[in-house]
């Protein structure tokens, strides 16, 4: 007789979830945590470890080895999951890949694999936004709670978890609780990604206030160089190359340019569109994601770097301009000035004036320097 180890560990899930369906012991457990929405367990195929496996499978043969194989039992025959709720990790195909076991006794976490494969309700990275938890059981409080984009990693992300990452591309990421490795995966994947605490006493309400006031994790994104020349800005952000030029001057409540997107090979991607307004940010943003191979996210947080440093660009100008524009006399000093030039004793003024600043003699240099000056050297030799 062959033994299919797979169509085993599929049987054992669903002797699992029907022993927890007819013993209310399993959902007494769950309430006791928290979790009282009967469709939650339904959901992920919860299962109750209460002893009766061991009775319904054979005591010795080719079945009880594969089980020890497998991990659902032990050598010494018992049961891995012994007084567990388990909770099955399924493949895409629906086949079951993984065991997670919550232990009654002391509300212990144990796994089948020593290192978790698959992905806990993959379905959730679908979504735009993933907050990944701790447990299975935050988990489960916060599915209950209608956040069905709930994952549980632990320790860090899997090979699975990777692929459905850069498959369905998240937009952001929350966190919830302290997990240095988890958040250095994200951020070195250019995810924007949030650290949140999840309430003890957890409702719907304090829920989302938690997720609403989430601290920003420290990433790459927005950190890049940028390179100035005359007009033209660069931009480079990891492999997103941005060249940027503003159009039509200066406009304090508009930022129009010209902007070309490059990933570092032959395609790109050219535009006009003006940072200041949303919708032309996001437009550029959803164009450019899919040359990237980032999320829209990503690319809007280049944009806003590009702003921060446009700005910049704006008040250097500026204070060029203000000091090229260097004195301006107020009209009272100007008043006074062209009276002083139709004194008629302006010449003999002129010299007592340079004397006051230490140009002493020399009269008469003074008075022609003055008339070269204000009339130029060709009216003086005309006028000779």
């Amino acid at each position: 007789m062959i033994v299919s180890k797979q169509e085993l560990l599929n049987d054992t899930v669903r002797f699992y979830q029907n022993a927890f369906r007819k013993s209310g012991k399993g959902r007494q457990y769950l309430e006791s945590l928290g979790i009282y929405d009967e469709q939650v367990p339904e959901r992920f195929k919860a299962g109750l470890s209460n002893g009766s496996f061991l009775k319904a499978i054979p005591s010795k043969g080719e079945v009880r080895q594969a089980l020890q194989e497998i991990g659902i039992l032990t050598k010494e025959g018992r049961e891995f999951f012994a007084d567990c709720i388990v909770f099955p990790v399924f493949s895409l195909d629906e086949d079951c890949i993984d065991l997670i076991g919550l232990r009654m006794a002391d509300n212990k976490e144990i796994y089948l694999s020593n290192l978790p494969k698959g992905v806990f309700n993959w379905q959730a990275f679908k979504s735009k936004e993933i907050v990944f938890t701790g447990s299975i059981t935050d988990t489960l409080r916060l599915c209950q709670l209608g956040y069905d984009n709930a994952v549980p990693v632990f320790q860090a992300l899997n090979e699975e978890h990777l692929e459905f990452l850069k498959k369905h591309r998240p937009w952001k990421a929350y966190i919830a609780g302290d997990n240095p490795n988890l958040s250095s995966q994200l951020t070195k994947m250019d995810l924007p990604c949030f650290k949140v605490k999840i309430p003890e006493k957890l409702t719907k309400e304090n829920l989302t206030k938690a997720i609403d006031e989430a601290q920003s994790i420290a990433s790459k994104i927005g950190e890049g160089t940028v390179q100035v020349f005359d007009d033209i800005l660069k931009f480079e952000f990891a492999n997103r190359r941005y060249e940027v030029k503003e159009l039509n001057g200066i406009d304090p409540n508009r930022m129009k340019v010209n902007i070309r997107a490059e990933n570092g090979g032959t395609t790109f991607h050219v535009d006009i569109i003006d940072l200041y307004i949303g919708r032309s940010r996001t437009g550029f943003a959803n164009r450019v994601s899919e040359l990237f191979k980032v999320t829209q996210p990503v690319v809007e947080q280049d944009l806003c770097a590009v702003i921060k440093k446009l700005e910049k660009v704006r008040e250097t100008k500026d204070l060029i301009q203000e000091q090229d524009k260097g004195y301006h006399m107020t009209q009272d000093e100007e008043d006074e000035a062209l009276e002083f030039l139709k004194s008629p004793d302006i010449l003999n003024q002129v010299v007592q004036h340079l004397d006051i600043l230490g140009y002493v003699g020399e009269e008469i240099n003074k008075k022609i320097g003055y008339l070269i000056m204000r009339h130029g050297v060709r009216s003086l030799v005309v006028s000779s």
